[in-house]
């Protein structure tokens, strides 16, 4: 299957869950979680999994289409997450960030089994590489997504996609550097 891997992460997690109460923690993963699902849901994708406070998701098809949807539905997710944060602050609670991966590829959709547990999934280097490009999003000053050279090569109006606005900034960042 070819698609878009989208991998997001909650920033810090261990952190704020050492700072926070569990039914804190436990509200605030699931308003997150809540939203987050609803973004990439409304853009076409799918939520393969959750890994704790991690969303891993597909938007399937070859071309530029599934790209785009994936790209809409990061931005969206982002939109909904600072929504959520100034909900948060404006009540006195903590706030967090996240970072997002995206990388456009084959992949494997499957039933892991060990025996005694069987997991439907998705597998293969784009969701590897979704995985990495999340983690150097927190390279940067406005690295919140990250997409691969794959996906950023089947978007050509891809500042349409991630600079609606005028006010917003972005940057563009060689990841050969950090590998």
């Amino acid at each position: 299957m070819t698609g878009v891997i989208l991998f997001s992460d909650v920033r810090s997690f261990t952190t704020l869950s050492e700072a926070n109460t569990p039914v804190a923690i436990s509200q605030m993963l699931n308003q997150h979680l809540r939203s987050m699902v609803e973004a990439i849901n409304s853009n076409g994708g799918r939520v393969d999994q959750f890994i704790g406070d991690a969303v891993v998701a597909f938007f399937p098809g070859e071309g530029a289409s599934s790209c785009t949807k994936s790209v809409k539905a990061a931005v969206a997710m982002m939109q909904q997450h600072r929504r959520l944060n100034d909900e948060r602050q404006q009540r006195g609670m903590f706030t967090y960030n996240i970072g997002i991966g995206l990388a456009y590829g084959t992949v494997i959709a499957g039933a892991l089994n060990s025996g005694n547990r069987s997991e439907f999934t998705i597998i293969g280097r784009a969701r590897s590489t979704a995985e990495q490009l999340e983690a150097q999003s927190k390279t940067g000053r406005h690295t919140a997504i990250i997409i691969s050279d794959s996906l950023f090569a089947m978007l050509p109006d891809w500042h349409q996609h991630f600079c609606p606005h005028e006010n917003e900034s972005h940057e563009i960042l060689d990841l050969k550097a950090f590998t």
